[in-house]
């Protein structure tokens, strides 16, 4: 009884059409790939970084982040530099670090800290800071302290106004000066802390005196 198995395949190399037909899969199936691997270079690249980031500019009337995108000041003012304490308030039954924090939770990019020319004179040490709370304060006083609160606050990504409030901290002057803090002393002392913080990008701006009012004559600022 005879078999019959058929005909034999002929060799590979006699049907040029299979090995036409697996080079060019070959040849697409790694231009595929190249394509995907070269894709999120190719396609608009979407900005991530949250709105209001690093050092801020302004463009007309625009106020803009460092990506060039509109924002908006959302600010808190935290009182205390300005007055007889010679610190920011709270700072007694609470950190500093922990108010911080809190801020920027709440979604705030900005901190106006007001002060006094009276803050930076050698004899104008702090009142009322609970240092078990606040251990890294004991000892600072004037810009030093208030180096604190600005560089942990810009470290934070929030942004400061320093506000020249008064002169002196025992009450509002009419003018941004007074006989005891005379309008060089305004002057230097807003020097000195421009020179001071040129450095710190997040130092946005200076309110050179918030407690101006219409005295002697005069019909308007």
């Amino acid at each position: 009884m005879m078999q019959n198995f058929g005909r034999k395949p002929a060799p590979l190399w006699k049907r040029p059409h299979l090995i036409i037909g697996s080079l060019i899969i070959i040849v697409l199936a790694v231009i595929v790939g190249i394509l995907i691997s070269l894709l999120p270079n190719l396609l608009p690249q979407q900005n991530t970084t949250p709105i209001g980031q690093g050092y801020w500019h302004t463009s007309g009337s625009q106020l803009l982040d460092e990506q060039n995108r509109p924002v908006r000041i959302a600010g808190i003012n935290w009182f205390g530099f300005e007055t007889s304490h010679y610190v920011v308030g709270g700072l007694n039954i609470r950190s500093y670090t922990n108010m911080l924090d809190q801020i920027k939770s709440l979604k705030y990019n900005t901190i106006r800290l007001p002060y006094s020319n009276q803050l930076f004179d050698p004899s104008s040490n702090p009142v009322g800071i609970n240092y078990s709370l606040n251990p890294d304060l004991k000892g600072l006083s004037g810009l030093a302290l208030m180096d604190k609160i600005v560089n942990s606050a810009t470290s934070r990504g929030l942004h400061v106004i320093l506000d020249q409030h008064r002169p002196d901290a025992n009450a509002q002057s009419g003018l941004w000066y007074s006989s005891a803090y005379p309008e060089s002393r305004w002057l230097s002392d807003w020097t000195m802390l421009a020179t001071h913080y040129k450095d710190n990008q997040l130092v946005l701006g200076a309110d050179l005196s918030a407690g101006i009012v219409v005295i002697a004559g005069w019909t308007g600022i």
